[in-house]
Formats: structure tokens, C-alpha cells, sequence
């Protein structure tokens, strides 16, 4: 029998565990309860920086590791540059990230709105990564506040 290391379960019964980094891990679904507000960083070009300070962020439509449709943050600002699809400005945001779900570094492509809509039990992913960690959140009432980053 071999033991996860984090849900305690056989990894031989339950299809949501997988060899990873040669030992086996539990891949989905580890949900942490959190109520707990973070400041996140987003990258992106001026003109968009202009547009989110007055419009706020919105879900990006291009599939990304936690799914469709998800607001990506890094958890310092220099990590925001290997994220980014457009570099330029780096935006501070105060996140209530809820519940988080912690996937693999690998993410989950099937994750999106309508998958946590139906679990409803996590409101944020979290995705650790060897060139920082991620955090990503569908529903952009979760950014409370905004700003440029100043140096």
C-alpha cells in the first residue's frame, strides 16, 4: 500500500493521484479554508493598466493552467514578468481569495467558472510552480483594490 502524504488515503484506490516527482501525490483537490485577504501582483502594458484602474480586472478568455477564465496573480511583483502576456506595469491587488483548491504544478485545464460553480466549495486556485507560485480566482468581485505598484 502506498500512503499520500497529504490525504492520508491509498493512492492505489482513488484515480486522483498520480506519480509526481517520483513520489505519489494527491493532484486535486486539497481544499483549505481561508477567509484571508492577500496582496497579489498582475502584470500587464500601461494602456490595459489604465483600463483595469477604471474598469477592474477581468477573467482572461485564453485557456491557462487552472482553466478558462481566470484572474492570475503571483505573490511578488518579480514574478509577474515570466507570467504576463504584457509587459509594462505591475498592478498591487488586494485579493480575497476565499477557499483555496491546490492542484499541481502541472495545473488543471478542465478547472473553470462552471466547475467551481458546481463544486462550490473553493474560490480560488492555487498553483505551486518552481518560478512562483500562482494564485488564480474566477470571480473578479474578489479584487478589492487595485494599484500601481511604486518602486
Amino acid at each position: 500500500m502506498v500512503i499520500c502524504s497529504r490525504c492520508q488515503k491509498d493512492v492505489k484506490r482513488y484515480e486522483d493521484h498520480q506519480n509526481f516527482y517520483g513520489g505519489f501525490i494527491c493532484q486535486k483537490y486539497h481544499i483549505s479554508k481561508s477567509t484571508s485577504i492577500k496582496t497579489l501582483y498582475h502584470q500587464t502594458s500601461l494602456s490595459i493598466a489604465s483600463l483595469i484602474l477604471k474598469q477592474g480586472l477581468k477573467p482572461s478568455s485564453i485557456l491557462g493552467m487552472a482553466g478558462t477564465k481566470g484572474i492570475y496573480f503571483a505573490l511578488k511583483p518579480e514574478e509577474t514578468h515570466h507570467k504576463c502576456r504584457q509587459m509594462g506595469v505591475i498592478l498591487e491587488c488586494r485579493v480575497d481569495i476565499g477557499n483555496i483548491l491546490k492542484i499541481s504544478p502541472n495545473g488543471d485545464v478542465s478547472l473553470s467558472p462552471e466547475a467551481q460553480k458546481q463544486r462550490g466549495d473553493f474560490q480560488s486556485v492555487f498553483i505551486p510552480r518552481t518560478r512562483g507560485n500562482e494564485y488564480v480566482i474566477y470571480d473578479p468581485k474578489r479584487v478589492i483594490n487595485i494599484k500601481i505598484l511604486k518602486d
